[in-house]
């Protein structure tokens, strides 16, 4: 990948917004107990529907079965933070 270019075409801001959060919580390891892989599929699942809330793009997660918590539900992927995704991260392994 150069210059954000795959496979001969650009890349939509979708996925690079999905690959900055996902960076950003690679790189953070102050969050010891948040394994990489659950909040790299918990960012990708997030950004995988456009437009979409959380309540409804992480309806596939087993992890949110019963639902996203209240406080997440209504949001899009890109209104979160890193620390708000390992919160949710944290809420969906507990």
């Amino acid at each position: 990948m150069a210059n954000g270019v795959v496979h001969g075409g650009p890349r939509s801001k979708r996925d690079q917004a999905c690959d900055r959060q996902v960076g950003k919580c690679r790189a953070w390891k102050r969050w010891s107990n948040v394994a990489t892989d659950v909040i790299h599929r918990l960012v990708k699942t997030a950004f995988n529907q456009r437009r979409k809330t959380l309540s409804n793009a992480l309806k596939a997660m087993p992890q949110f079965s019963a639902g996203v918590p209240l406080e997440f539900a209504g949001k899009r992927a890109e209104q979160l933070s890193v620390e708000q995704f390992v919160a949710l991260t944290l809420m969906a392994s507990s």
